[in-house]
């Protein structure tokens, strides 16, 4: 097997591996890329490291995009990402997170490093619907259908906006 060569592009280059896909949305973290196709299905590539933002399961790079079989079945409708998570918004209106999971970003109750999406489960949400969400380098906020916001993760500065500084 021939070793990866890393090379710049200055000039946008077509990503082979989709050709066929019809992609309505890309996300991308700090060393990673996501990429939703109109089917719902999501592609992951980049750096895994100790982050696993990929959302494959393992930690290995991925230097073409490969397809997130944990949300095999899930219609996925709207991708975030940053730092080194992602989180993925699906049609019946769950949040699916993985990748770091300090200061409890990813919403899972703690701060577990998280290889493949898992579904974020809160007891105030049961009945609604996740709308949107986004990603920083250290907190994450979700939308609900009643249009409250929810944020989780590194509280540092008052980024969550409690009124506080805790994760």
């Amino acid at each position: 097997e021939a070793k990866a060569c890393y090379t710049n592009h200055f000039t946008p280059d077509h990503v082979s591996t989709l050709i066929g896909e019809q992609v309505k949305q890309v996300a991308s973290g700090k060393s990673f890329t996501l990429a939703l196709t109109r089917s719902g299905e999501v592609w992951s590539w980049g750096q895994g490291g100790r982050d696993n933002a990929l959302g494959l399961g393992g930690n290995e790079e991925q230097v073409r995009p490969t397809k997130v079989a944990a949300l095999k079945g899930h219609v996925v409708k709207s991708l975030a990402a940053g730092g080194g998570r992602a989180a993925a918004v699906t049609a019946d209106g769950a949040l699916y997170t993985f990748g770091d999971g300090g200061e409890g970003r990813l919403g899972h109750g703690d701060t577990q490093l998280q290889a493949s999406p898992k579904r974020v489960e809160v007891e105030a949400w049961q009945g609604r619907n996740v709308t949107s969400v986004a990603c920083s380098d250290s907190h994450t906020a979700v939308v609900l259908d009643d249009g409250t916001l929810y944020t989780f993760g590194d509280g540092n500065d008052g980024r969550l906006g409690h009124g506080n500084r805790q994760d």
